[in-house]
């Protein structure tokens, strides 16, 4: 994913990588906006409710540090109904934030995994010109590249340069992943 999120800014687009990973460290890329939901989770009322851990509290009071995350929110998160409705939520974590990644600008959505399909519907209902696929469309770096004034790349190989061959793959088949969603835009 990020390869292809690499490929869009360099070609001088804005590649946006919206992750809920919590983890992993920040894209290698400079010009890649990483955005990690899992703080934004943690924090929705009944989560926060569930992360709050009696022996931090403790640690905190007595002047100790104390990490990670509490018995109840390990639990809760584990869980088989929260996983199902963990897509939702990680929307709920999302919405605040549209109003900087202002989605009316965004173009394409590049999915990973089935749980990105919320954020990409709700994308989709506030910008009815966007795309998404698993892959970048044939010829989407090369229409970018020239919008922003800079020479178009030798083709890879198996793909169609051409601005006129169509629509981009379909995303039936394609592989899922763990992160959520990622928006390449204008």
């Amino acid at each position: 994913m990020e390869n292809l999120l690499t490929r869009v800014a360099e070609a001088g687009g804005e590649a946006v990588l919206l992750t809920a990973d919590g983890g992993r460290p920040a894209a290698r890329n400079a010009a890649i906006q990483r955005v990690d939901l899992v703080d934004r989770e943690r924090r929705l009322p009944l989560n926060r409710l569930a992360g709050v851990s009696p022996s931090r509290l403790v640690r905190r009071v007595a002047g100790r540090r104390g990490g990670g995350a509490s018995w109840a929110w390990r639990r809760l998160s584990g869980s088989r109904p929260y996983r199902v409705i963990r897509p939702w939520i990680l929307w709920r974590a999302l919405r605040p934030m549209l109003a900087e990644l202002a989605p009316e600008r965004t173009d394409h959505v590049l999915l990973v995994g089935l749980e990105s399909w919320p954020i990409v519907w709700n994308l989709l209902r506030r910008n009815e010109t966007m795309t998404y696929s698993y892959d970048l469309p044939i010829g989407y770096v090369d229409r970018l590249r020239a919008q922003n004034g800079r020479p178009a790349l030798d083709a890879a190989p198996g793909s169609n340069p051409s601005p006129s061959a169509g629509p981009g793959p379909d995303a039936e088949g394609a592989p899922g992943g763990a992160e959520a969603t990622a928006a390449p835009r204008r």
